[in-house]
């Protein structure tokens, strides 16, 4: 895909199996963004395939963008300004019955926080509001595949770690397909189980997200801490859980069990989200003390 002088994306050869839950990853500018609208029927690429459900998608005849099966979330959120937030609701579940759109608009609404923000409509809610609002809306329906796109930049620490579990918990529940485009570690881990890494319009790495650690580049193993790219030095700066007793305190607000491990997702002592590794649970509200070593 040429989008100009200075930027090609791909060929990037994926297949994405379906219930996979696949985060796009890579620095800004590196074509995350542009693959997701290839994947998902709003841009048409220059040269190669698309393949949906067995079907190879001829996008350049179709009169309108997406399919009704695939809900794209944008990073402009793309809700219509006219309309009152739940009138927008009510037109994605048209198709069912009246009850079935009552009963999936409360499910929703209260999952993702938005219930004082149904009668608003784009222009009166604040962008952190919106975005909680057209997150809730690509699960509208029940699509198989809800692709996603920055979807947490506008929320506050608190505010992140509920709309993660709210996703998390709609994609459990609707057993979709999930394409996550972030800059977050902790996002990816939390929400996926494969990564699709992005550099300069050329795929790095496709695979299982645990083996992301294994890729040697600096710019890919940045994700995992701070990184000298200048001087191509591997130092990271690591956080985990210890059994010692140190300055640094996590509180933790939810607890996923991992292959290994658990994953705790909670909130630093500055209000940043994280995202650690433990041996052992924890559960929601409880302190935890992590150490920091440098390692090479």
């Amino acid at each position: 895909m040429n989008l100009g002088p200075s930027f090609q994306l791909g060929p990037v050869d994926i297949r994405i199996q379906k219930g996979n839950h696949t985060a796009l990853l890579g620095p800004s500018g590196s074509g995350k963004s542009t693959l997701l609208k290839l994947l998902t029927g709003y841009l048409v690429p220059d040269g190669g395939t698309v393949v949906y459900k067995k079907k190879a998608l001829n996008l350049s005849e179709q009169l309108l963008l997406g399919f009704d099966d695939i809900a794209y979330l944008a990073q402009d959120f793309s809700v219509p300004p006219y309309q009152k937030i739940e009138e927008v609701f009510r037109q994605r579940l048209a198709k069912y019955p009246i009850s079935v759109q009552i009963s999936q608009l409360n499910q929703l609404a209260k999952q993702f926080q938005i219930e004082p923000f149904l009668a608003q409509k784009r222009d009166e809610l604040s962008l952190g509001q919106l975005q909680r609002c057209a997150l809730a809306l690509a699960f509208a329906g029940e699509p198989s595949l809800v692709a996603l796109d920055e979807p947490f930049s506008h929320q506050d620490a608190l505010l992140r770690q509920t709309m993660l579990k709210a996703v998390w918990h709609q994609t459990k529940q609707t057993r979709c397909t999930l394409l996550l485009c972030t800059h977050s570690l902790e996002e990816a881990y939390f929400l996926t189980n494969e990564a699709l890494y992005l550099s300069s319009g050329k795929k790095i790495f496709h695979g299982p997200i645990n083996d992301l650690k294994k890729v040697s580049q600096p710019e890919v193993k940045a994700l995992f801490g701070w990184v000298d790219i200048q001087n191509n030095k591997a130092a990271i700066w690591k956080r985990s859980i210890t059994q010692k007793t140190t300055s640094i305190a996590f509180v933790v607000t939810d607890c996923k069990q991992a292959p290994k491990g658990y994953w705790l997702l909670g909130v630093w002592p500055d209000g940043a989200a994280g995202l650690i590794f433990s041996q052992k649970p924890a559960s929601a509200s409880e302190v935890v003390w992590a150490q920091a070593w440098l390692s090479k």
